[in-house]
């Protein structure tokens, strides 16, 4: 069996709006909040088994989206944002 994990993410703006109204899991905890700087918020909390599924979800929703914790996890989603700010930069034509 794979280990169960926790997961919390932040989402903010059109996000929040829409995944106010979705369930990612059964098991799922949402609450509210205000960020000083960025503003309302749900933040979710949900078990997880791998991260690849909701890295999908995370990234989906762009600055809009906020990996809380585990720390594992928040390190796997800033190094995902990187290759793909590397990817970009590497390859513009512009």
């Amino acid at each position: 069996d794979k280990e169960i994990i926790e997961v919390k993410i932040r989402f903010y703006g059109r996000a929040e709006r829409i995944l106010r109204n979705q369930t990612l899991c059964d098991e799922q905890k949402i609450i509210d909040g205000i960020d000083d700087k960025r503003g309302k918020y749900i933040e979710i909390t949900l078990p997880v088994t791998d991260f690849e599924e909701i890295m999908t979800i995370v990234l989906k929703y762009g600055e809009e989206s906020e990996v809380i914790s585990p720390e594992t996890f928040k390190e796997k989603w800033k190094d995902k944002i990187k290759k793909m700010y590397d990817f970009y930069i590497e390859n513009n034509t512009d």
